[in-house]
């Protein structure tokens, strides 16, 4: 379940608006820097995705160190604290984006599926 809800339950449609442009407005930042210096590109991973559908946080964290095991140790308990199996319910979505943003929601992830594709191919064409 989302914590936006929580954390900032009054927050007004122009902060919204305000939020979702500077999110933006950085991953184009993230994407300009990932087409002008590739060279110095280390990792790419999805911060959505657990270690068991993907690989990427297993990368990353054994590039930082980590061993397979106990990484995926830590990562069990540390998300069992914060998951939940509930998915948001539509009124719940409509709290968080409210409609009149949600074309300014579709861009921000149009924005972070493009940084993602791009970092791929970075990476692979340093690889």
């Amino acid at each position: 379940r989302s914590t936006t809800i929580g954390r900032k339950p009054n927050m007004t449609e122009s902060a919204k608006l305000r939020q979702i442009q500077i999110l933006s407005t950085m991953l184009d930042v993230i994407h300009g820097q990932l087409l002008d210096f590739p060279e110095h590109l280390a990792a790419c991973w999805n911060y959505s995705s657990n270690l068991v559908e993907g690989k990427d946080a297993m990368n990353v964290g054994q590039l930082l160190g980590w061993d397979k095991d106990s990484l995926m140790t830590y990562y069990t308990q540390e998300s069992a604290k914060h998951k939940s199996s509930v998915s948001l319910h539509e009124n719940e979505k409509s709290i968080i984006v409210p409609p009149p943003l949600q074309l300014f929601m579709n861009r921000l992830i149009r924005a972070n599926e493009r940084v993602a594709k791009t970092c791929r191919r970075q990476l692979n064409r340093l690889i």
